[in-house]
């Protein structure tokens, strides 16, 4: 996972999609996802490794939960590759990312 800190919040952010353009999009603290943010308002990014527990002290639990559903629903990766993160979410929050990806596949 690539996240870049903010310079002027010096908050965390999830880049999602890199096209090579000075706009990404990314993940914000508070879950949204965003287009078109100029990447020179962020310092260096770096990779977050699989090996530091989620969340921890860049990412937060918002931003894992719509991080699953970006990677799922608009990316349309396998969703087991989330397992683990799906493990330790609410059964609410279960229903609400299953009503969602059904939702995207047009299933009811």
């Amino acid at each position: 996972m690539i996240v870049c800190q903010h310079k002027k919040s010096k908050k965390y952010f999830i880049v999602v999609k890199d096209d090579g353009s000075p706009n990404k999009t990314f993940i914000t603290p508070e879950g949204n996802i965003r287009t078109g943010i100029d990447i020179n308002f962020f310092q260096e990014e770096f990779e977050v490794g699989n090996n530091l527990p989620m969340p921890n002290q860049y990412i937060n639990e918002k931003q894992l939960k719509s991080y699953v559903f970006y990677n799922c629903c608009i990316n349309e990766e396998p969703i087991e590759k989330y397992e683990i993160l799906i493990d330790e979410m609410t059964d609410g929050e279960r229903r609400i990312l299953i009503n969602q990806l059904k939702h995207k596949l047009g299933k009811k």
